[in-house]
């Protein structure tokens, strides 16, 4: 499979030309252009959506009590005449008055607290981020000793001989590793978090933000990884070397691959928990008259967990689409599906929240989230078009001594006037203006 085009390797580094015109097309610029488009358009907007998150954020930070009052005075849209469309507006001011009384009430108690009580608060928060960072710590140790043992598995003289269902698991185990930690380890983030004294906001921001964390910095643990088996440098026939590695002959298609296996381990597990989790708890507590069966309850549907799940979605569309190139369609048809299966297990499996807080400021913080993922991307393709050697034996630009050369070539080639408006366009004299419009 790796030499389909599914994956970085195999695509040729010659123009192809159609037969019936005169007409070529270059395709290693067409691959790198690709890639530079989409990546503008992401920044483009994402900084858009962040700045406009800064400014309702901006405004959401009034008191309660001039909250509270512009809430019932002025909130009711007198315009609905629909008992439904009523109904819905009641529940939201509701919703919203019930958020600024609760911050009411923290406040009043973070106010009312002794010295020792706040000491022994401190010293339960610390306790739990130390638990918090053991546990990001280990995520990201086996995630590391996985990929590292992957490798050294399949560099074996004797993995030919395995069977095809042992190969298949070698193949798979870093993959299986990181989805299983991003799905489990945020479950215990979110019991871990109630015992900090946290207003429910808070709560949730906490909780976002050691996902987060955890599913950002498992990625990065993934790529340092394979970064440095790709800085390997074997011994020969006459064992001249550094290191006892092999060399990969297409590192490209070797990353690829991993996306391509979360992309894919992602989705089973998505899945997986809908119909043998989802379902199954929801038959359980509504058909078993068992005491633990009220005391698990049904499930309330968490919406910022489930866009920080297409957060990481983006995530591996936007590095994977590089070294795979297939990958956003394989997510095309994977949300759509999984779209369909979430909505009619929300529907059928879940109840709303209970616990109040305010849209706006998780809102906010997803979009950090988001710029901070974009920036994470970003960054390490930029370094790979510019300063990493491609492989010499596989890929678009096998014949050049970086990717960014095919560009050169091909502005080399342009007019002079031409060429001086994309010498400014490429420099931070327009940069950094454009960034700044933006914001």
């Amino acid at each position: 499979m790796e030499k389909t085009v599914v994956f970085y390797g195999a695509y040729s580094d010659k123009r192809v030309y159609v037969s019936s015109a005169s007409f070529s097309y270059n395709l290693p610029l067409a691959f790198i252009l690709t890639v530079l488009v989409y990546f503008l358009l992401s920044l483009v907007l994402v900084v858009r959506e962040t700045a406009q998150g800064v400014r309702d954020k901006m405004l959401s930070l009034e008191s309660c009590q001039s909250q509270i009052g512009y809430q019932v005075f002025v909130w009711w849209d007198y315009g609905l005449s629909d008992d439904k469309n009523s109904a819905i507006r009641h529940n939201n001011i509701y919703r919203e008055i019930k958020c600024n009384f609760e911050e009411q009430r923290m406040a009043a108690e973070k106010s009312q607290r002794t010295r020792s009580q706040s000491v022994l608060l401190w010293v339960k928060r610390l306790l739990i981020n130390f638990v918090v960072f053991a546990f990001l710590g280990g995520s990201g140790y086996l995630i590391y000793f996985t990929t590292v043992k992957t490798m050294e598995i399949t560099n074996q003289k004797d993995y030919q001989t395995m069977s095809p269902i042992t190969q298949l698991l070698v193949q798979y185990m870093t993959s299986v590793t990181i989805t299983v930690l991003n799905s489990a380890i945020p479950t215990v983030f979110k019991k871990l978090v109630t015992w900090e004294g946290y207003s429910f906001a808070q709560e949730v921001n906490w909780t976002l933000a050691r996902t987060a964390i955890l599913k950002l910095a498992s990625l990065a643990v993934l790529l340092f990884s394979i970064y440095l088996e790709i800085q390997c440098t074997p011994k020969d026939s006459c064992l001249v070397g550094t290191d006892k590695c092999t060399e990969l002959r297409c590192w490209e298609t070797r990353i690829g691959q991993e996306f391509y296996k979360l992309v894919l381990m992602d989705f089973i597990v998505a899945m997986a928990v809908v119909f043998f989790v989802e379902f199954p708890r929801r038959i359980f507590v509504t058909k078993v008259n068992w005491k633990i069966a009220k005391t698990i309850g049904l499930q309330q549907f968490d919406i910022p967990k489930n866009i920080l799940d297409l957060i990481y979605t983006e995530v591996l569309v936007w590095f994977g689409t590089f070294f795979a190139p297939m990958i956003p369609a394989m997510t095309v048809v994977k949300l759509f599906i999984m779209f369909y299966a979430r909505m009619v297990s929300v529907l059928y499996n879940f109840t709303p929240n209970t616990k109040p807080y305010r849209a706006s400021d998780t809102n906010f913080f997803v979009l950090v989230v988001l710029m901070v993922a974009y920036a994470m991307c970003a960054i390490p393709i930029m370094y790979v078009i510019w300063r990493m050697p491609p492989s010499t034996g596989c890929g678009p630009f096998r014949s050049y001594d970086y990717m960014y050369d095919i560009m050169n070539a091909t502005i080399a080639e342009w007019p002079s006037w031409i060429q001086g408006i994309t010498g400014f366009l490429s420099s931070a004299s327009f940069g950094i203006p454009f960034f700044i419009v933006l914001v």
